[in-house]
């Protein structure tokens, strides 16, 4: 009798503990999004275009300063050339393309690419000049409502004479204030700090 008693106290406290763990796992926190990604790169829509400012009507005196200004012509280009973007589909068994540009908020890792970035305004229209400087990538997290803003920039990366240009690498440690809802990707010239395209279609995963 002594051990169905031991058996039956022995079962009830499993079962207790059996519940909890599912009471706990059924209300514990959803596991945050590490991995945000862009599914494409487009040219800068609107020129002179501020991005960072708290300000109205917007203005931003420095670039880098929680801001940056858009370049002052227009650009076209940005994103794969339909052919990559078929090959990428048709290689994906989801019929998915793969992002363009990944940033891991826990790692502070970055990766992109921009093709056929030119420019659509100006002698140079349809091309870019040979002289043509270097641009960066940078990450911007706007904290609303005042700031400050966190910013991230990789080194000078060499645009082709066709517009392309890549980079995978360390950022910098990501604070956490940065969230897949306020971080935005953009394409910036690294001699004058002008944005010239960004990252479009947001998307995040654990």
């Amino acid at each position: 009798m002594k051990i169905m008693d031991r058996y039956h106290t022995l079962l009830k406290v499993f079962v207790a503990v059996t519940a909890s763990a599912l009471l706990i796992s059924a209300t514990a926190s959803p596991v945050a999004a590490q991995i945000v990604r862009w599914r494409t790169v487009v040219a800068i829509v609107q020129p002179g275009n501020i991005v960072g400012s708290f300000t109205t009507p917007p203005s931003c005196p420095i670039n880098g300063a929680g801001c940056f200004n858009g370049g002052g012509l227009a650009w076209s280009g940005g994103g794969l050339p339909p052919h990559e973007e078929q090959q990428q589909l048709s290689n994906n068994s989801q019929g998915q393309r793969e992002a363009q540009v990944t940033v891991n908020l826990a790692t502070g890792q970055l990766q992109f690419q921009v093709h056929g970035l030119v420019q659509a305004g100006g002698n140079f229209v349809g091309t870019l000049p040979s002289n043509f400087p270097p641009v960066v990538g940078t990450i911007i997290c706007i904290i609303f409502p005042s700031g400050p803003n966190v910013i991230f920039s990789t080194v000078p990366i060499a645009l082709s004479s066709t517009g392309d240009a890549q980079f995978s690498g360390f950022i910098g440690a990501i604070p956490t204030s940065c969230t897949p809802s306020n971080i935005a990707f953009l394409v910036r010239n690294s001699v004058t700090g002008n944005w010239i395209a960004n990252g479009s279609v947001r998307t995040s995963s654990p």
